[in-house]
């Protein structure tokens, strides 16, 4: 396992063949984001945009995170979290024109497979902004969890999302994987 942090970085135009066009996090791995760290512009051929977890501890992203315009040729245009350890904690971050081509969630792709009946897994937005990000041939424009509890805050805001071919312009829910 390996704990990752970010301050005040840029990380930008990456890609790579699989998941995590930027970052990839694998079993028992821990993310913190802070400080106005900007991931655009990278590309996943697979989940994950910027970011893929798989088994990962915990992703934490506070203090102005951006995530733009960055693109999975499947699900989770920004990120993609399967079967995380922990709750998936995100404040005061934005979330703007992202895509998933092919899959679920244009910003956000949330699954826990593991869990049988109530959902075990959690992700937690507050203050988070969900703008103009599109799933093209999926549901969740913004975001799509799958086996998963949601919290969006009072102070979280979802506009102009769009799931063309899919339901939940904003968001798509499903509470078994």
């Amino acid at each position: 396992s390996c704990s990752i942090s970010f301050e005040q970085n840029q990380i930008k135009r990456n890609r790579a063949k699989g998941p995590g066009g930027a970052i990839q996090l694998g079993t028992g791995s821990k993310l913190l984001v802070t400080s106005s760290t900007t991931l655009s512009a990278n590309t996943a051929g697979t989940d994950g945009g910027a970011i893929a977890c798989h088994t990962c501890d915990s992703i934490v992203m506070n203090s102005g995170t951006l995530f733009s315009s960055n693109t999975a040729g499947e699900s989770g245009g920004a990120m993609s979290v399967a079967n995380p350890v922990l709750k998936t904690l995100s404040s005061s971050s934005t979330f703007r024109e992202n895509r998933a081509e092919t899959g679920n969630g244009g910003a956000v792709h949330v699954l826990d497979s593991s869990s049988a009946g109530e959902p075990t897994s959690e992700w937690s937005s507050s203050g988070d902004t969900f703008e103009n990000n599109v799933a093209i041939s999926g549901s969740g424009g913004a975001i799509a969890t799958f086996g998963t509890a949601v919290t969006l805050q009072s102070d979280s805001s979802c506009k102009n999302n769009k799931a063309p071919k899919g339901g939940g312009g904003c968001m798509l829910w499903e509470s078994n994987a």
